[in-house]
């Protein structure tokens, strides 16, 4: 376990590359001024500040893509137990989960990026609450934060950000029977939090629901939970070997469901993996309901953790393949996992490279979601923005800059 670095991160992972931003027009002069490798010095020098304009003239993502270039010596991941899948491998429970420049006037609750120092990190540019927009004038609060535990909501370090969305994967039959019942202790803890949910159902034994089942169940979930109103279809359905991999239609339905029974809900497509098939899956799903311009969710994990050229990303492609938005909802670096060995700084790059390719996406990606909030003891996977025992990690403050919450998350996590 590595110690914590004071609240740089922020400035070091986030803002600063950021506002570094102008450098990305002349290739290998970062390099070139040692900048690349000396981040760290450039911090103490207050470049953040000073660049800050240059970030909101739109050059932010292209430095990213030099100065986070492709990892060396990445291998494909592959799934593991109580995690998201990211290779073609078999499947397994999922887990539970703006920074475009520009000047165009802010619709109410968006944030757009401005250089703000702060009292711990001088210089540091930082994003105002609630969350940065992901384009001009969008209107939305776009980071959010993905997680199976209720115990986030009360968590001191959670409330000094100020965020308010967070997403759970359920069992589609929560409220009609299901045994599993984890969600729903999660869900009436974020109802008294005040946070809004984004549910995205997941298998409840080893079949999927009957349409009339389904609806029955999505019915009563609403019965019980009429504040929700942000879903999900699906978890996941392209991990090869699924029956969905291989037939997008059989989601269909209960997408078509979902609309009819809450026309006011917002309703997300399946939430797909970025496997290279995910454009082609989601064109399939979208012949089959006979509808374009739909709501999608993506978990890009590989195109963050393998620090995949934002050009080239499966996310660039999913925009380019669909005409709708598309939604990060899992994302967020890996501080561990098989191949990937314990590393909270290359998990906190690759946070920054989530925010890049959301900046790149501009308005047609309208939220993220970072997953998750706190790395669980011995677990195989980890991408906690809060250790085991609850440590900040530069992750987390990462995001609490992003958020223009550093202050605000320093004295929360110092009167823990």
């Amino acid at each position: 376990m590595t110690c914590r670095r004071r609240h740089a991160a922020p400035l070091l992972h986030g803002p600063l590359r950021v506002a570094l931003a102008g450098l990305a027009a002349l290739p290998g002069l970062a390099s070139r001024l040692g900048l690349g490798a000396r981040l760290g010095r450039a911090a103490q020098l207050g470049l953040g500040a000073r660049l800050g304009r240059v970030a909101q003239l739109g050059l932010g993502a292209l430095l990213l893509s030099v100065l986070l270039g492709p990892t060396p010596g990445a291998t494909a991941m592959a799934p593991a137990p109580g995690a998201a899948v990211l290779s073609g491998a078999a499947p397994v429970a999922p887990p539970a989960g703006t920074l475009a420049p520009g000047a165009a006037p802010v619709a109410p609750g968006a944030v757009t990026v401005s250089p703000v120092a702060t009292p711990s990190v001088p210089g540091a540019v930082t994003v105002a609450p609630q969350a940065a927009t992901l384009g001009p004038a969008t209107g939305v609060r776009a980071i959010a934060v993905a997680d199976q535990d209720p115990a986030m909501f009360t968590d001191p370090a959670w409330l000094a950000l100020g965020i308010a969305e967070a997403r759970v994967v359920a069992p589609w039959s929560l409220a009609g029977g299901a045994r599993d019942q984890r969600a729903a202790r999660w869900l009436d803890a974020a109802r008294r939090a005040g946070v809004d949910a984004l549910v995205s159902w997941q298998p409840a034994g080893g079949r999927l629901p009957s349409g009339p089942a389904f609806a029955a169940a999505f019915r009563a979930f609403r019965r019980r939970w009429p504040a929700v109103h942000e879903f999900a279809t699906w978890n996941e359905p392209n991990i090869p070997g699924l029956r969905t991999a291989a037939h997008p239609g059989l989601l269909v339905g209960y997408w078509r469901t979902m609309r009819r029974v809450c026309p006011a809900c917002t309703v997300l497509a399946p939430e797909l993996i970025d496997f290279p098939d995910a454009p082609a899956w989601a064109r399939r799903f979208e012949a089959a309901a006979r509808a374009h311009g739909i709501a999608w969710g993506l978990h890009d994990y590989q195109d963050v953790n393998h620090f995949r050229p934002l050009a080239r990303t499966v996310t660039a492609r999913l925009l380019r393949a669909v005409t709708g938005p598309v939604w990060l909802t899992e994302t967020g670096g890996l501080v561990a996992f098989r191949n990937f060995p314990y590393d909270e700084a290359r998990a906190d790059r690759a946070t920054v490279r989530t925010l890049a390719v959301a900046a790149r996406g501009g308005r047609r990606i309208p939220r993220v979601y970072l997953y998750n909030w706190q790395a669980r003891p011995g677990a195989r996977w980890d991408s906690g923005l809060l250790g085991p025992g609850g440590r900040p990690r530069p992750a987390y403050w990462t995001l609490a800059g992003a958020l223009g919450r550093t202050a605000a998350a320093r004295a929360a996590v110092a009167g823990r």
